[in-house]
C-alpha cells in the first residue's frame, strides 16, 4: 500500500523489507539488513524514454 508520504514498504521472502520512496522523477530504494541481492539506490526517470512523452 502506497502511503501518503509517497512511500511503499515491501516485505519480501524471508526477513527482507525494502522501502521505495517516490518523488516526481525519481525513486529511492532502501534495503533492510537481510536483503540480497541489494537493490538500494536512487533511480531517475529519463524523460526522453517516458511512455507519457506525448501528453
Amino acid at each position: 500500500m502506497l502511503e501518503v508520504q509517497r512511500r511503499l514498504v515491501v516485505q519480501e521472502a524471508g526477513r527482507c523489507t525494502r522501502t521505495l520512496q517516490f518523488d516526481a522523477d525519481r525513486v529511492t530504494v532502501s534495503d533492510g539488513p537481510h536483503c540480497a541481492p541489494a537493490l538500494a539506490g536512487s533511480f531517475a526517470r529519463d524523460p526522453r524514454r517516458s511512455p507519457f512523452e506525448n501528453e
